[in-house]
């Protein structure tokens, strides 16, 4: 296995998506040559900052909805009682 070989399967490499065969060249290829090994880093550094930012975004996206569901649900109280004020 070459530089070229392994930058190409870098991401499956990382993600754990490789048979256990072309991990392990892979493996023994990196271990081996200091540029694979830093590209390697790297990319597992880029990779799992993609994921936190991914399991941010979730959260936002998961307290925004319930912000919204909050805020319907006052919005409708309200408009429920404004009524009962103005029959009265």
């Amino acid at each position: 296995m070459n530089c070229n070989d392994v930058k190409g399967l870098m991401e499956e490499y990382i993600m754990g998506e490789l048979d256990v065969n072309t991990f392990n060249e892979l493996k023994k290829h990196i271990d081996g040559c200091s540029s694979c090994k830093t590209e390697y880093d790297e990319t597992k550094k880029l990779i799992g900052g993609l994921k936190k930012l991914k399991e941010s975004i979730k959260i936002k996206d998961d307290i925004l909805e319930l912000n919204k569901k909050n805020i319907l649900k006052n919005t409708k109280e309200k408009k429920f009682n404004m009524k009962r004020f103005f029959q009265a």
